[in-house]
C-alpha cells in the first residue's frame, strides 16, 4: 500500500467531518488508507465515524476506550502499529489537507531518495470572536536545521510525510501529556540522523483556536521536560 493517514480525534465532531473529507478525497492517489484513532469520544463522534466507514472502504476506525488523557504519543503509536502504507502521514481532527496534499508529498519523497521525511507549509486559520476562522495564509515557513529545532518546534505533525522505515527505529514518547510529543519525535529524528527536508508549499490548513489542548500548565510542564532533556544533551 502506498500511504497511510493516521487521524487522532476526541469530541470534535463537526471539525472531524472536514478532516475526514479532506483525507478521504485526495486527488490522483488511489492506493491509500485512513486510520482514525478515536480517543474515547462521545456518541456523536462515534456516529460520524460509523457513517463515514459505511461509505469508505479504505477507512479503519480504532476505539481507544481507555482514554489517552492527553498522551497523544499513545494514540500515534497505535496508529503506527496498524499502518500498512509505505509512507505515513498524520492529521489532527481540527485541521485538514488540501486535495493535492498526498500526491505532492509522495512525489517529493519519491524524488528525494536521500531524505527520510518532508514537511510542507500550512495556511493558518485564525479563530475570530464570532467563532469563525479567517484564512491568514502561511504564517510560518522555516527550513529545518538541527540547531534551531532544539530551540523550539516550528513543524506541525500534520505537515510531515514519513518514510515508514523511520518508525522501525523510533516511536512517539507515550509519557508526555498535553502535546509536545511531536517536537520530541523530531528531536529523536535529529538524534538518529534522519534527514528531514522542507517543501515550501501550502498543502495543509492549521486551525489556531482560542482554546486548545496544548495551552495550559500541563503543556508547559511537557515543554520544560523536553528542554531539560535538550540541556542534558539527550538528543545529541
Amino acid at each position: 500500500m502506498k500511504a497511510s493517514i493516521i487521524i487522532l480525534t476526541h469530541n470534535r465532531s463537526e471539525l472531524l467531518k472536514q478532516a475526514l473529507n479532506s483525507a478521504l478525497n485526495q486527488k490522483n492517489i488511489i492506493d491509500y488508507e485512513v486510520i482514525v484513532i478515536d480517543d474515547n469520544s462521545a456518541n456523536e463522534t462515534k456516529h460520524i465515524l460509523k457513517d463515514f466507514s459505511y461509505k469508505h472502504s479504505n477507512l479503519k476506525v480504532i476505539e481507544y476506550t481507555a482514554g489517552s488523557n492527553g498522551q497523544l504519543g499513545i494514540l500515534r503509536n497505535i496508529g503506527l502499529r496498524e499502518a500498512k502504507g509505505d509512507y505515513i502521514f498524520f492529521l489532527d481532527d481540527d485541521n485538514f489537507y488540501n486535495s493535492d496534499f498526498l500526491f505532492e508529498m509522495i512525489k517529493f519523497l519519491d524524488n528525494h531518495e536521500e531524505i527520510n521525511a518532508v514537511y510542507c507549509d500550512s495556511n493558518f486559520l485564525i479563530e475570530q470572536v464570532d467563532g469563525t476562522f479567517k484564512n491568514c495564509g502561511c504564517l510560518r515557513s522555516i527550513n529545518y536545521d538541527s540547531k534551531t529545532i532544539t530551540q523550539n518546534n516550528y513543524i506541525d505533525m500534520g505537515e510531515i510525510g514519513f518514510k515508514k522505515n523511520v518508525f522501525n527505529k523510533i516511536q512517539f514518547d507515550e509519557s508526555l501529556a498535553s502535546a509536545g510529543e511531536d517536537w520530541e519525535f523530531i528531536l529523536q529524528m535529529k538524534k538518529n540522523k534522519f534527514e528531514l527536508m522542507h517543501y515550501k508549499k501550502n498543502l495543509t490548513n492549521y486551525r489556531v483556536q482560542n482554546k486548545r489542548h496544548s495551552n495550559g500548565e500541563k503543556h508547559y510542564e511537557v515543554i520544560n521536560e523536553i528542554r531539560r532533556r535538550i540541556e542534558l544533551k539527550y538528543y545529541d
